[in-house]
């Protein structure tokens, strides 16, 4: 377990995180980012988080997100808009025993998906590649896919960043992603552990004919939101703080080879409340951190 983050000396009160799945609100207790924690070492954890513009305070930014991962303790976290390589390597720096891969190419100042992985307890078995490179309608951002094996199996794991706003465009062009996205896993990954992870962009409980979802929502025999009881919760344990009421737009869905693991009583998927832990609150980390909390699910593997 990783515990030896302490950037910044932290003393004061805080709101402790609670379960994605809980409604109730969580206890005040003293501490700080040092209290943050997720995985465990019998466990499997893939969390996304949204660093909003990386990094939007320079190094300062670096620092508080190299110490959230560290202190959370997860396996892999795949990342959207990672505008600077150089500030994602030196984020790779400050995390030992982790490696760190970004799309694009080395002089995009675009917002790029990454991934960190702790290779001390995930092996990489085929390196990230895109997806979807030449459809730019449904994929603004290609997806970025990477291959890796733990606690005896194989894992695909799929980041992306679908296309933002709520215009008609902007929906149809989500839609698409989806439906492209479920055809691809069905044919070209049919019998695999996969595991989408992204900001999204939508909600998951939107009406059926509004809903971008429903080519996985519909097919419950085969795909499942790992976050959907977040989705259907209490606001305090959205993604999404910063919109008017809060919405929930990054998401973790699985495919039916991992439902018996994610049914387990050691698995869990819950919104990692940073801001609650963080010196300032929600409005400091907005401005330090991102627009997004990340959204963890963690798995036990028998």
């Amino acid at each position: 377990m990783i515990r030896y983050f302490t950037l910044f000396a932290i003393t004061l009160l805080l709101v402790a995180c609670g379960s994605g799945n809980s409604v109730n609100e969580p206890n005040v207790t003293p501490g700080g980012l040092n209290d943050l924690f997720f995985g465990t070492d019998s466990t499997l954890e893939i969390m996304t988080w949204n660093l909003e513009h990386f990094p939007i305070h320079d190094q300062t930014t670096v620092a508080y997100a190299a110490q959230v991962i560290a202190n959370l303790d997860v396996d892999v976290v795949a990342l959207q808009e990672i505008e600077s390589l150089n500030d994602f390597s030196l984020l790779e720096s400050q995390l030992p025993g982790w490696e760190g891969f970004r799309a694009g190419s080395a002089s995009s100042n675009w917002q790029e998906l990454a991934y960190l992985i702790n290779t001390q307890r995930v092996a990489i078995t085929q390196s990230p590649y895109e997806i979807f490179q030449d459809d730019w309608y449904a994929f603004p951002r290609p997806p970025y896919v990477v291959h890796i094996a733990a606690f005896g199996q194989d894992f695909v794991v799929i980041n992306n960043h679908l296309k933002a706003f709520g215009d008609p465009e902007s929906l149809d062009r989500r839609a698409q992603a989806c439906i492209k996205l479920k055809d691809y896993i069905d044919s070209q990954l049919p019998f695999d552990n996969v595991v989408v992870v992204g900001d999204m962009n939508d909600i998951l409980t939107d009406p059926v004919n509004d809903n971008v979802f429903l080519p996985f929502l519909s097919d419950t025999q085969n795909f499942a939101f790992a976050d959907y009881d977040i989705a259907i919760g209490s606001s305090y344990y959205w993604s999404y703080p910063f919109w008017e009421g809060g919405s929930h737009l990054d998401h973790i869905l699985i495919t039916d080879e991992l439902f018996d693991e994610f049914d387990n009583a050691a698995s869990t998927t819950e919104t990692q409340l940073i801001d609650t832990f963080f010196p300032g609150g929600l409005t400091a980390y907005g401005q330090v951190l991102s627009d997004h909390r990340p959204v963890a699910m963690k798995l036990f593997i028998p």
